[in-house]
């Protein structure tokens, strides 16, 4: 090559560098004039770039430091700054408006992204906790969808294309109120076409610490994990906020400690007000995505040591473990959600808990989320709830309580039910097919001030938390602590379940043992309450009622139904106006003396033993005992006490309900044989026979009004009384009535028609029986029959209606003198009994004797102030005597006394206390009359004008 050439060759290779030099210089003085960005958002409506400086030693490779990009798109404004910048673009294609660059790095990115908002939305609050994008103010819209941009004349929208990006250190990630600040690597790639619709190719991400703030409030700290997506295609001119997402696929795993909850209510649109505080604690979360929608295996894990939720005044708290998986289920996918709860409280600050627990733990089954619906959350959550209910298992649980018109509590080894949550913004929840272990139920209604004795309070259920049993005021009830929160509320069980019933304790009637429970109930909000269908069957159980142990070995069935009642209006036994029942049970009575405890048994008796078996069959409608109803039941011992008098035996009782012209009619036999009849605390017997009937009849018993009075009798059959002496407990102590000996019959029937209130029919005998009154002695056979009144049983006062003394074969001794056998017989009517008062025994009386000898004998026996003619005048066969006489505390009077005998008349009133005796006589025999006049120890006579003196005395009575 000629040199010359060669010269030529090197200066256009020196003017070529140059010329590359200078166009190198040029660009980039170029890149860092204002031209550049000025070009940018001429070329891009809405594009605005900034750098501090950049530069490019190749054309389409460029350099930039401190580099800042934003964009106001029709869905949302973004921001991205980076401490350093590095691409690789194709110049190229800048001639057809699209921005190719087969390289991107970044350095110290910082990204934010703000969604537009609706004018409705766009509170000072909310705007607060947007991210903060210079130049760029908040986008607002109104209702519906987003208009079409507008673009200018000739602005056509550029295309992007990123083939290969990496970020070496995302150092903040800002959208909408999540805000990430931390370290993080990030490559992938992203296609943005004019239409503005974005397609990102997989990105992978390696977080390596974080913390994650909400609403400006840090919540998430310790964050590290990795993880793939891929976005689009995605049209942003139509899609916004989390609907960008819907196309979402990929996977990510990340761990972290969550520091607060309190933003989850605001996020998640449940249909409850709730407020979350204090659940700090660790958090793993490993999330598989496709086109939008979470895949099966995402799991979220979340333990917090102490949890705290309020929720309309009600307060839960407790140690919570959070475990939520997504499951595919008959070919769709759902999100499985179980939150675990030790040592759960729920009630109110500064006050006993409502309910706790050892262990509970709620499952909740939903449709899988969707990415693009989560800015609805709130319709997805109510359509969630509508669709399936929650899984609810609890260990341990106790719950309290207490409404208008009483105190409940419950425990349970261990509870499961499911949840309906879908009328929870009515303040409705409801429990389906609740399965319950080991049950304890304890009962108290509220009471009168007056039923609340020492004595009657012990017999109610004793538990922890419930204090006192509440006093139902006269006037309409204030108000209860809880009522204020638990009675906004609605609550309703179908299909509950209970495997284990052990115990159930309303108010004294306390059952203990084993039995299946099914049914359920509705408590509306204000206190109106319905229950079943409700039936349980009974394995083996005990019933004590007001603390005595009445059956034991009791089984059967009961099948019962509550209509809808105010608690407040059916307080106490009213509650049962709507109860309706039928059982079915088979038991071994323990102690019948539990009877004494129902207010409205009209037995004032001590009933004690009873054992033996009992079967009963009733029905109820209304409260009300049904026709048909039967009770049955057999025992070896029962002991019965009435005023001080043991009644001894094996008894039987058959109870029926038989139709009535209204309603239904009660009658019970009872048959006590043999027996024997003892005083308390004495095992000689009084009376002992074959046979002891028992019967009551009474309208139908109404629980619901269970005050009634039952016509009640009682017959004693064959009785034999050993030995006769025991009578002399019955004649009061101022009464010279004795018995020395002998043995006799008794029989008698009694009819209660109140409480203490009776009729009495008895016959009663003696043979060889030997009786003394005073000072005369009878021996031989005699028997007594009588109809009694008006029977007061606490006092013993009584109406004589008849009564009739015969004695037979009698041998009379009148002091020192012995007769030969004497008869008599005595008729008593229109009498009275009065133990209080001092004249006991009042009467009528007619009576037929052999003779008058016991007639002398009352009134002068041992005084021998009648002269012997006088004596004899009266002793005659077939005396007969009606008389007025009244017989008191060591005191007789008679007045009006007629007797005849034969040839004599006595005509006159006598009076006799002590060895003291005043009365007034007329004798008359064979037209001769003869006045005797008693005073005191002292015998007058008037032989002459007798008659006159007589009637004299009748008007004028001198003592």
């Amino acid at each position: 090559m000629s040199p010359r050439l060669l010269r030529r060759l090197c200066w256009a290779l020196l003017f070529s560098v140059l010329a590359i030099a200078a166009l190198g210089v040029g660009g980039n003085v170029y890149l860092n004039s204002e031209y550049l960005p000025k070009l940018i958002r001429s070329q891009q409506q809405g594009l605005r770039v900034k750098f501090t400086f950049a530069w490019s030693l190749w054309p389409g490779r460029l350099h930039f430091e401190n580099l800042t990009v934003q964009r106001e798109e029709h869905g949302l404004t973004w921001e991205l700054t980076a401490d350093r910048a590095t691409l690789v673009a194709d110049l190229s294609a800048l001639t057809a408006r699209q921005i190719d660059i087969e390289a991107l790095e970044l350095d110290g990115v910082r990204a934010r992204i703000r969604p537009r908002l609706y004018y409705l939305d766009a509170t000072p609050e909310y705007l607060a906790t947007l991210p903060e994008i210079d130049e760029a103010g908040p986008q607002l819209f109104a209702e519906g969808p987003i208009p079409p941009p507008s673009l200018q004349s000739g602005d056509v929208p550029w295309s992007l294309r990123i083939e290969r990006a990496r970020i070496a250190d995302l150092r903040e990630l800002w959208v909408d109120r999540f805000h990430f600040i931390g370290h993080a690597e990030a490559e992938g790639s992203v296609r943005l076409d004019a239409a503005r619709v974005v397609t990102t190719g997989p990105v992978r991400v390696s977080l390596r610490e974080g913390e994650v703030s909400i609403d400006r409030q840090p919540t998430v700290r310790e964050l590290h994990g990795s993880g793939t997506s891929q976005l689009g295609p995605v049209d942003l001119s139509r899609e916004r906020g989390w609907r960008l997402l819907s196309t979402l696929s990929g996977s990510v795993t990340l761990e972290g400690q969550v520091m607060r909850v309190d933003f989850l209510p605001k996020l998640s649109g449940l249909p409850v007000p709730i407020v979350l505080e204090g659940a700090e604690g660790p958090a793993r979360t490993t999330v598989s995505m496709r086109d939008g929608k979470v895949q099966p295996g995402a799991v979220l894990d979340w333990e917090a040591k102490n949890a705290r939720a309020e929720v309309d005044g009600f307060i839960a708290r407790g140690a919570m473990t959070l475990h939520t998986v997504v499951e595919e289920s008959r070919g769709a996918l759902r999100t499985h959600a179980t939150a675990s709860f030790d040592d759960f409280w729920l009630g109110r600050d500064g006050q006993p808990p409502f309910a706790t627990a050892k262990r509970a733990v709620l499952e909740m089954f939903a449709p899988n989320v969707e990415m693009e619906r989560i800015s609805e959350f709130d319709t997805y959550l109510r359509a969630a709830f509508a669709q399936t209910p929650a899984d609810l298992s609890v260990e341990g649980p106790r719950v309290l309580g207490q409404a208008r018109a009483l105190q409940w509590a419950a425990t349970a080894d261990r509870l499961t039910s499911k949840v309906d949550l879908s009328k929870a913004q009515a303040r409705e929840l409801t429990l389906l097919e609740p399965s319950a272990h080991g049950v304890r139920v304890w009962i108290r209604p509220r009471v009168e001030q007056a039923e609340a004795t020492a004595a009657y309070l012990k017999y109610l259920p004793k538990t922890d938390g419930l204090g006192e049993p509440p006093i139902r005021p006269k006037t309409r009830p204030e108000p209860f602590e809880v009522r204020a929160a638990a009675e906004r509320w609605s609550l309703s069980v179908q299909g509950a379940s209970v495997d284990d019933l052990e115990e159930v304790w309303l108010e004294a009637y306390r059952f203990v043992g084993h039995a299946q429970a099914h049914g359920g109930f509705r408590y509306e909000a204000g206190g109106r309450f319905s229950a079943g269908p409700l039936s349980a069957e009974i394995a083996d159980g005990t019933l004590q009622i007001a603390r005595w142990r009445a059956l034991s070995k009791l089984s059967g069935k009961i099948d019962a139904r509550v209509d809808p009642i105010d608690l407040e209006l059916h307080q106490g036994p009213a509650f049962f106006r709507t109860f309706r029942a039928t059982s079915e049970l088979s038991a071994h009575l323990d102690d019948v003396n539990f009877v004494r405890h129902f207010p409205a048994v009209p037995i004032p008796a001590e009933l004690v033993g009873g054992q033996g078996g009992i079967r009963a069959r009733v029905s109820l409608n209304d409260g009300v005992v049904q026709p048909g109803s039967t009770v049955q039941w057999e025992t070896r011992s029962l002991q019965a006490s009435v005023h001080g008098y043991r009644f001894v035996g094996p008894f039987s009782l058959e109870a029926r309900w038989s139709d009535a012209p209204v309603g239904a009619r009660m009658r019970v036999e009872g048959r006590v044989s043999p027996y024997r009849v003892t005083r308390v605390g004495e095992e000689k017997a009084l009376v002992r026979g074959k046979l002891i009937t028992w019967r009551m009849e009474a309208p139908t018993f109404d629980l619901a009004h269970p005050s009634f009075e039952p016509m009640t009798s009682a017959q004693i059959h064959g009785g034999t009384v050993p030995d006769l002496t025991e009578v002399n407990a019955f004649v009061p102590d101022n009464i010279p009535l004795r018995m020395e000996k002998g043995s006799g019959t008794f029989s008698g029937k009694v009819w209660f028609t109140h409480r203490y209130q009776a009729w009495a029919e008895f016959e009663v005998g003696g043979k060889s029986a030997q009786l003394v009154y005073d000072r005369v002695y009878v021996n031989g056979d005699w028997s007594c029959t009588a109809k009694l009144a008006n029977v007061d049983l606490n006092t013993g006062a009584a109406d004589i209606a008849s009564a009739r003394v015969m004695l037979n074969n009698m041998a009379m001794r009148e002091g020192s003198r012995a007769h030969d056998p004497w008869f008599g017989r005595v008729d008593l009517t229109r009498g009275k009994v009065r133990p209080g008062e001092p004249l006991i025994l009042s009467g009528d009386v007619d009576t037929t004797m052999r003779d008058g000898r016991p007639l002398i004998a009352f009134f002068a026996a041992e005084t021998d102030l009648l002269p012997a003619w006088a004596r004899s005048l009266v002793t005659l066969n077939a005396l007969h005597a009606t008389g007025q006489f009244r017989l008191g505390r060591d005191r007789i009077e008679i007045d009006g006394l007629h007797a005849r005998g034969q040839s004599v008349e006595v005509r006159g009133r006598l009076r006799k206390q002590g060895l003291k005796q005043w009365g007034d006589m007329l004798v008359s025999s064979r037209g001769q009359e003869v006045g005797v006049a008693l005073r005191g120890t002292r015998v007058e006579f008037r032989l002459i004008g007798a008659a006159a003196w007589f009637r004299n005395q009748l008007l004028n009575p001198q003592w």
